[in-house]
């Protein structure tokens, strides 16, 4: 129309690549502000940049809502529960801990990020963190007190993070240890007393001239204490089998 048509474009387009750029400014300075500016005024396709980036900043903030309301309720159902729970980073430090793992191993706030086994120094607790094998949970003496018997049990997940359970078990291991003493002094008692038997029966039945009436009541006599014999054999087994197993693992600790 002007007949200046190169010029024309020319003017057009840097006209509108400073429009542009000023676009571009501004977003930039509402989106470095966003959190207590309004969305500037745009109209064309500027406006629908602007309502799309509120529209997306809303719902990324319900869903930081609604992950955080989880986290806290995670950490309160937790924080509940009598049996500690500690998370470990991949480099065994510890993230969290809830108010009954800070109890049992006398844990403070400010020990988070630091590894736990600065606070759990026992050589078998941290060969078994060490090995890597925690198909079976390790019974310890607490660190702090050597009447009280604390449970880990770790469990791994993600990327080299840990999950470690603390239970007091002093109870039951109390009880365990009243049930072995019971069984072996059962055992005891009642062996002494069946070998005397089986002496005597044994004795008389190698007697010459024995009548066949007491012949024949010794034989199942004989039976009767070899089979008690037999039971009390099994009773102790287990306990046998325990002990064997605890001094073979303390000796290839």
């Amino acid at each position: 129309m002007n007949g200046y048509l190169e010029w024309t474009l020319i003017s057009g387009g840097a006209i509108y690549m400073g429009w542009m750029m000023w676009q571009i400014h501004r977003l930039d300075i509402w989106l470095k502000n966003s959190r207590t500016q309004q969305p500037p005024d745009a109209s064309g396709i500027w406006g629908d940049i602007f309502d799309n980036i509120v529209r997306l900043q809303k719902r990324q903030q319900r869903e930081k809502s609604r992950l955080q309301l989880v986290v806290k309720r995670g950490q309160e159902t937790t924080a509940a529960l009598r049996d500690g729970i500690i998370l470990l980073d991949n480099k065994g430090n510890m993230d969290w801990f809830n108010n009954s793992a800070a109890t049992l191993l006398s844990l403070r706030r400010q020990d988070q990020a630091n590894p736990l086994v600065n606070y759990v120094r026992h050589p078998s607790f941290v060969r078994y963190v060490e090995q890597g094998n925690f198909q079976d949970p390790l019974d310890l003496p607490s660190p702090h007190s050597e009447a009280l018997r604390l449970q880990y049990q770790i469990t791994s997940f993600g990327q080299g993070e840990q999950l470690i359970v603390v239970r007091d078990v002093t109870r039951v291991f109390k009880l365990e240890q009243m049930r072995k003493d019971f069984v072996a002094n059962v055992s005891h008692e009642l062996r002494t007393p069946l070998t005397v038997i089986r002496g005597y029966v044994e004795a008389l039945g190698m007697a010459p001239g024995l009548n066949e009436t007491f012949t024949r009541a010794l034989a199942p006599m004989e039976q009767q204490s070899m089979r008690m014999t037999s039971l009390l054999n099994d009773l102790l087994a287990p306990s046998n089998l325990e002990t064997h197993k605890r001094q073979t693992y303390t000796h290839t600790q």
